[in-house]
């Protein structure tokens, strides 16, 4: 649907919704439910947004799709991996049916403050 619209050139809404720091994604997914309320046509989810771990981004995407219903958008950082890992997730993404992606670098990891 998500694609469709895009290549008929019809309007898409996406919205980005940074992926939960913790393991209570319960009012995550109502918020998401209540996007599709709204006829929003896809979820972008950013992949660990300002160098901070959170829930990874494909895992995030596949719950998604699978429970919301919603088209997940994946941020693919690539900091964070090297290239057989890069593959791997690229195959599993594929697998689920989830092929749109967003490649980014990646914001900087942050660092330890100095000790003076």
């Amino acid at each position: 649907m998500f694609y469709d619209k895009l290549c008929g050139g019809k309007k898409v809404i996406a919205i980005e919704l940074d992926p939960p720091a913790d393991v209570d994604i319960e009012k995550y997914i109502k918020s998401l439910k209540s996007l599709k309320e709204l006829d929003v046509d896809a979820v972008t989810i950013a992949d660990c947004p300002v160098g901070r771990a959170r829930i990874d981004s494909s895992l995030m995407a596949y719950k998604i799709k699978n429970e919301v219903g919603l088209e997940p958008v994946v941020h693919l950082t690539c900091r964070d991996r090297n290239l057989n890992a890069t593959k791997a997730l690229l195959l599993g993404l594929n697998i689920e049916n989830i092929r749109n992606l967003i490649v980014v670098t990646g914001d900087p990891i942050p660092t330890a403050e100095k000790v003076e």
